[in-house]
């Protein structure tokens, strides 16, 4: 028997048990079994980081582990920045939240627009800048996606297997 955690497209585990093997999941839903403590393993991106210990077209890799290929990497380069631009419109994180957030404040921005900029009550300019601004953190984030995918695609095979799309240092936001 061996312990796994169920982990999300972000890397948290949301529940660990302890099983004789790791189910299988459907990869649409974004959550897989690892194992709790795997050696030489990056859970977030689950890519081995030992390249010696498997030939570099396989499906599974040692301790239960999904080898992913690379061109995997470039959806959770694009995971990790939807989930970063939902933290900009939701504090918790919540998607539902964030999203209601964003229509609110692109209707806010069509009923300024409508009524000029030179209309404009001093609280509606502060409104327009600050909107403006979650709009501007959400293009750089965007940018650095864009970024990150062309950079992998540059990177060598050593490189590529120690690539966490999630690590802060790739990120503006």
């Amino acid at each position: 028997m061996s312990t796994f955690a169920l982990v999300d497209r972000t890397g948290r585990i949301l529940r660990r048990e302890t099983m004789a093997d790791a189910p299988q999941l459907s990869p649409e839903k974004g959550l897989r079994w690892l194992p709790d403590d795997p050696p030489d393993c990056n859970p977030v991106t689950q890519i081995v980081t030992r390249m010696d210990s498997i030939p570099v077209e396989a499906t599974s890799v040692p301790y239960g582990v999904s080898f992913q290929p690379v061109g995997a990497v470039a959806q959770r380069i694009r995971d990790e920045a939807y989930r970063r631009i939902i933290k900009i419109f939701s504090a918790s994180g919540n998607a539902r939240d964030a999203e209601a957030k964003q229509r609110n404040l692109i209707a806010q921005a069509t009923q300024l627009l409508r009524k000029g900029e030179t209309n404009w009550l001093v609280e509606e300019a502060a409104a327009w800048a600050a909107g403006q601004a979650l709009w501007d953190r959400v293009a750089a984030l965007r940018e650095d996606s864009n970024q990150l995918e062309g950079a992998f695609d540059a990177m060598d095979d050593t490189a590529k297997a120690a690539f966490d799309p999630g690590a802060n240092e790739h990120w503006s936001e």
